[in-house]
Parts: C-alpha cells; structure tokens; sequence
C-alpha cells in the first residue's frame, strides 16, 4: 500500500501497487472488465 486516507463522507481512499496480471485477476473474479475499472479507478 503506498498510501492511506478518508474522505469528507468518512471512507478510506487507498493507493495500491499491484501487479498488473494479479488485477486483473481480482477485478475478473468480481465481474467487472479490468480496462473499465482502471479507467474509473485509476487517479490522474
């Protein structure tokens, strides 16, 4: 983990390093497309 915080409603917004392959494994295993959920998940 790389870094920790809340937000104004009191949920924790964290910034991960993981490896791409083990993303995308988590991210299939829930139903969802990995490019989708990096393109709304990811912080520019």
């Amino acid at each position: 983990m790389q870094s920790e915080q809340h937000d104004e409603a009191g949920d924790f917004l964290l910034a991960l390093r993981v490896p791409r392959v083990e993303l995308n494994r988590l991210v299939s295993r829930e139903g969802w497309k990995p490019q989708e959920f990096l393109e709304q998940h990811t912080l520019q």
